[in-house]
């Protein structure tokens, strides 16, 4: 094979893989309009380059057939180009592009079908340096070539002409398909010369369509690469927006629970206020009221404390503490409700800890307020404090085993989540905070727990170095 006939293979190679490319990235459902003719443009230009092949070949029947099929495939590219390019000045299209595609798809057909053929070949040798390069080409009948010739060069003019107008409006990687097209119309001229006169000149124009279709290549790339920028800045600010929205929603409903649950507590102190005015009110009635007083006031206390602490950054201050000792201290919500407590502890587990203990004790009570919420009236806890290991880290867990009614998968997944609850009371807040705390020690809190099996959470503790 000759220096030409295997470089236009080659081309014809790069047609057929950008095209498989374009077929896969989608471009038809990008770019419907520009993404078939593109796609069009493609295999128009892969057919008329194999086909070119055939003109160095030896078998005049095959050439003859590959010169009808490579003129037709020539022509039809032409309309093709001029249509992108008034796509890419955004031309309004009318009747006589419709009219375009018509006569060009007519004259294809004719040549295609060799009613416009002569029959016979021209068989021109050309010199190209120290070889000499024999093409095969098939010869048209006078009217044949009348129609081809006027057809051909106005659609040269036009397409160049359409190719700088649309450069001139879009600019950047327009002006290289502006400058490409112009090349490649002065090719199919020179080209068209050759043909008609038979001068000893080789072929250029299944080497500079390559040069437009490369050009091309590089527009719709440029161009994806600017929508999906587009698009990215479109996704930023719709997610900025929807951040917003989260923000405001969150607000909403943190609103509206501390109102929920501010509100009663409030209505408590209110109507015990009210009582102790009363002159007549016995010592002991006094006594039972200021009592509920310090309880309302607390519980809201303990609600302003879990919205602090979820809200505002954790910095624990690390001191020594005894661990079994802090867990006795967490254990009035248990006592309180009457549920009986089991405290086990391995020997090594007791020793001093370090940690911020006020915000240990807050997760740790959490922790167990959740439990006794879950058991109701009865039920056991069980709380075991050992010496644990995790990934690589040693330090303490503090496992909570309550005998409750246990989670179902969707609350276990949701169960540290900010305000979710499956209470009629209660802020949903505990575990969320538990879950805080912990990470501000660089710990982890796990929850096994199953639907009618109870449930376990296990708070660790990393030993500080």
């Amino acid at each position: 094979m000759n220096p030409f006939a295997s470089v236009t293979f080659a081309w014809t190679m790069v047609y057929a893989f950008l095209l498989v490319n374009f077929l896969f990235l989608g471009l038809f459902r990008r770019a419907p309009g520009d993404g078939w003719r593109y796609g069009a443009l493609l295999a128009l230009n892969f057919l008329y380059d194999l086909e070119s092949i055939t003109r160095y070949g030896d078998h005049p029947a095959a050439t003859m057939v590959g010169e009808r099929l490579r003129i037709a495939a020539g022509l039809l590219v032409l309309p093709l180009a001029i249509d992108l390019a008034r796509r890419f000045r955004a031309a309004s299209t009318g009747r006589w592009q419709a009219a375009m595609y018509g006569w060009f798809a007519l004259l294809a057909v004719l040549i295609a079908s060799g009613a416009v053929e002569r029959g016979d070949e021209l068989v021109t040798r050309v010199i190209v340096g120290p070889r000499s390069i024999v093409y095969r080409q098939a010869v048209l009948t006078h009217a044949g070539l009348a129609l081809l010739i006027p057809t051909v060069l106005v659609s040269v003019v036009a397409g160049a002409v359409e190719h700088v107008r649309a450069a001139r409006r879009s600019g950047r990687w327009i002006w290289a398909v502006a400058f490409s097209n112009v090349v490649l119309g002065g090719c199919i001229v020179h080209d068209l010369l050759c043909g008609v006169l038979s001068l000893p000149s080789p072929f250029l124009v299944e080497h500079a369509s390559f040069l437009y279709v490369g050009a091309l290549s590089l527009a719709f790339a440029a161009r994806l690469t600017e929508e999906f920028t587009r698009r990215d800045d479109e996704l930023a600010r719709v997610r900025h927006a929807l951040q917003e929205r989260e923000a405001l929603a969150a607000i909403g409903e943190l609103s509206a629970i501390v109102a929920h649950e501010v509100r009663n507590p409030l209505a408590v102190i209110t109507n015990a206020a009210a009582s102790l005015r009363r002159p007549e009110l016995p010592r002991r009635e006094q006594d039972l009221l200021l009592g509920i007083l310090e309880e309302e006031a607390g519980r809201i206390n303990h609600i302003v404390t879990d919205l602090l602490t979820l809200a505002r950054p954790l910095h624990p201050v690390l001191r020594d503490a005894e661990p079994r000792e802090l867990i006795e201290r967490c254990l009035g919500p248990a006592e309180r409700a009457g549920t009986e407590v089991t405290l086990r502890s391995e020997p090594d587990a007791e020793s001093v800890l370090r940690c911020d203990a006020q915000l240990l004790r807050h997760a740790l009570e959490n922790v167990i307020e959740n439990a006794v919420q879950a058991m109701g009236t009865g039920g056991s806890l069980v709380i075991v404090l050992a010496r644990r290991e995790r990934q690589g880290v040693a330090g303490r867990e503090i496992a909570v085993i309550d005998s409750g009614e246990g989670m179902n998968t969707e609350v276990r997944s949701n169960a540290r989540k900010a305000f979710f609850t499956t209470r009629t009371t209660g802020t949903g807040l505990g575990l969320a905070i538990v879950d805080r705390i912990m990470g501000a020690h660089r710990g982890a809190v796990e929850i096994d727990s199953r639907r009618g099996e109870g449930t376990t959470v296990r708070l660790f503790v990393p030993d500080a170095s």
